[in-house]
């Protein structure tokens, strides 16, 4: 907490947090404490915090495209019955080793509010590359060895190929007309105006994705691998300047705003991902197109995906402050983010400027824009 605290005082140049405040020494059971909200996770104040009014219908299926030429699992979270002609779109990459299972409680969220979402089932996660008994591993022994090869094109080739399958990610008939499901039609998806969301290294694909800068086997200069389609980002808990395909200038040409959002106890898979480390797109990134960093106070790199207070033994899933708070302050600002990039929702946008989710629950959240 010390090194995110001098972050954001001599780098940011920004007023502490509430929660920086805290006198030295105190324990987090001396915090602010809440107590868990079990169903919707509704958060008083935040943006669009109860789910909508939509009906929601969850799709698995496969896709083709990948670097790999394999075909691509996905599932959709396709809102039925909107009474639009096109829904915005949502690319989900996960973290490492992780599946289209992921984020299913964000991805219903944002459905229920008229947005498709597609989650992702990259090469690195273990269905894909233990299918038969005989090459089963431990699942840490493999996570390990992906995580000292992970190839980041794989997974910007995924998250293109989604983009390719255009509105045929909604189920159609064979005239090519969208077919209804029992509670509605399917929406037709609007994949030129889409958003890529990620999650440690599912969010370095997504910031490559939108063009940052990296140096490859090819060229020691940095180079932009960026797929114009995608017009926002949004990062949860990315890798910064410490990993060695990146440095400072790797975000500075980035357009497409993005936010950016991570915790005090932001600790990732590797060695040097820190809750600092994880600021670097945001910090080293150009100012004036809408990008902003959302901090929680106690998150943590599992805080997103983890099912209640007590995630278990991995690292990254202890932190002080309780999940559900972290899930409930993601939700509103991506669903507040979506709404004010690709709906120019002016309420989104009043949200947004009003810095209200800073408010809630004694202020364990620090929104700062550039």
């Amino acid at each position: 907490m010390k090194l995110l605290r001098t972050l954001l005082a001599t780098v940011l140049v920004t007023a502490p947090p509430v929660w920086a405040q805290t006198t030295p020494g105190s324990r987090p059971q001396d915090r602010p404490q809440v107590a868990p909200i079990s169903g919707r996770l509704p958060i008083a104040g935040g943006y669009r915090a109860e789910s909508g009014d939509l009906d929601v219908e969850i799709i698995d299926r496969e896709i083709p495209g990948g670097i790999s030429g394999k075909s691509l699992p996905i599932r959709c979270y396709l809102p039925v019955g909107v009474g639009v002609s096109k829904v915005p779109l949502v690319v989900v990459s996960p973290g490492t080793g992780a599946t289209r299972t992921a984020f299913s409680g964000l991805a219903s969220h944002l459905a229920s509010h008229g947005v498709a979402v597609v989650v992702v089932t990259h090469d690195d996660a273990p269905e894909r590359r233990q299918r038969r008994p005989e090459h089963q591993r431990l699942h840490q022994e493999h996570l390990g060895a992906v995580r000292t090869s992970l190839d980041p094109f794989g997974r910007i080739a995924d998250l293109s190929a989604v983009l390719d399958a255009g509105e045929s990610l909604a189920p159609v008939t064979t005239t090519g007309r969208t077919t209804t499901s029992a509670c509605g039609p399917y929406p037709s998806i609007d994949v030129e105006n889409a958003v890529v969301l990620g999650h440690g290294d599912g969010a370095r694909a997504a910031m490559i994705a939108v063009g940052a800068a990296m140096t490859t086997d090819l060229s020691d200069e940095p180079v932009s691998f960026r797929d114009e389609r995608f017009g926002a980002a949004i990062l949860l808990s990315p890798p910064g300047a410490v990993r060695p395909e990146f440095d400072r200038t790797s975000w500075r040409d980035i357009s497409s705003p993005m936010l950016v959002i991570t915790g005090t106890d932001d600790f990732g898979s590797r060695e040097g991902d820190t809750p600092a480390s994880s600021c670097h797109p945001f910090e080293f990134g150009p100012s004036g197109n809408g990008n902003m960093l959302v901090i929680v106070e106690g998150g943590t790199h599992a805080s997103y995906l983890a099912p209640g207070p007590d995630a278990g033994p991995r690292r990254g899933s202890g932190g002080s402050g309780p999940h559900w708070f972290t899930r409930g302050v993601t939700r509103s600002m991506a669903g507040a983010f979506i709404d004010s990039q690709l709906r120019g929702s002016g309420l989104a946008s009043y949200y947004i400027a009003s810095d209200g989710i800073t408010r809630l629950e004694g202020g364990r959240v620090q929104v700062i824009k550039k």
